[in-house]
């Protein structure tokens, strides 16, 4: 899929400018998922924009949990990546009608386990060597008292 390397040639250049080589890296990953897919299920290197559909995203999907093995969420990133590129190909003109909006799928959240007590206790306890470290740590275990998230 030429929109694929368009997109990757484009942020290879942006490395270091507005990309970092994880992003990149990232998408180099998500064409070679699905290079693997269409040489095994298709036996092909690339595939017309003209002829994907809502089939299409629906068997990669299912492959890319069942051969693959990939999480959820996981699968989810790949496929909301080539919902982006259907919608960068329609801004080009290349298709006229997104061939995968009525295809859904949502990630798996996982359930993240809390602090017990003892646990918050021992992170208050710790000696740190550095101001910084301690304000870090103050800053942590204040947010935890007072529900605040910490950002990311």
């Amino acid at each position: 899929m030429e929109i694929f390397n368009i997109q990757i040639q484009d942020y290879k250049r942006q490395i270091g400018k507005t990309k970092d080589r994880s992003t990149y890296q990232g998408l180099v990953d998500e064409y070679r998922c699905l290079s693997c897919y269409l040489k095994d299920k298709l036996g092909s290197e690339d595939i017309s924009l003209m002829s994907l559909d809502v089939d299409f995203i629906k068997s990669y999907y299912n492959w890319m949990l069942s051969v693959r093995g990939l999480a959820k969420s996981t699968t989810f990133e790949r496929v909301n990546t080539l919902k982006w590129l259907m919608y960068l190909a329609m801004d080009e003109g290349w298709i006229h009608k997104h061939p995968f909006k009525k295809f859904v799928c949502k990630p798996e959240y996982k359930k993240r386990p809390f602090l017990s007590e003892e646990d918050l206790q021992r992170v208050i306890r710790v000696k740190l060597s550095y101001k910084r470290q301690q304000a870090i740590r103050d800053m942590f275990v204040f947010m935890c008292f007072s529900a605040w998230s910490m950002p990311t």
